[in-house]
């Protein structure tokens, strides 16, 4: 899987690189305008603070999942989401969570 995580520099710590990461793209930060073209090709998106618009992920056929690396899920058009049938986590940075969440994604293709 290619993941992208689009804000590492919010976290205190930085994240491992998941076992079921083909590609893994750890940006430490990434404007609203940088959004589409840093996750052209991905399917999974770990995000902190950057927002995750319709407009946006009408632009993201691939993506299957979005992992808020924070609490609440703000950041996210949950409306978008269900329209297009992604799946989102909140806990997907906890250690065993994101794996779980990846182990899905490929269960249901």
């Amino acid at each position: 899987m290619n993941i992208v995580f689009l804000d590492s520099s919010s976290l205190p710590s930085p994240l491992d690189r998941p076992a079921a990461a083909l590609s893994w793209n750890d940006r430490p930060a990434t404007s609203a305008d940088e959004v589409v073209a840093s996750l052209a090709g991905a399917q999974v998106v770990i995000t902190n603070k950057v927002k995750m618009t319709r407009a946006a992920l009408e632009q993201l056929p691939e993506l299957r999942i979005i992992c808020v690396a924070a609490t609440g899920y703000d950041c996210i058009d949950l409306a978008a989401c269900r329209r297009r049938q992604r799946r989102w986590c909140q806990e997907g940075v906890l250690p065993g969570r994101l794996e779980r969440q990846l182990k899905l994604a490929e269960d249901s293709r």
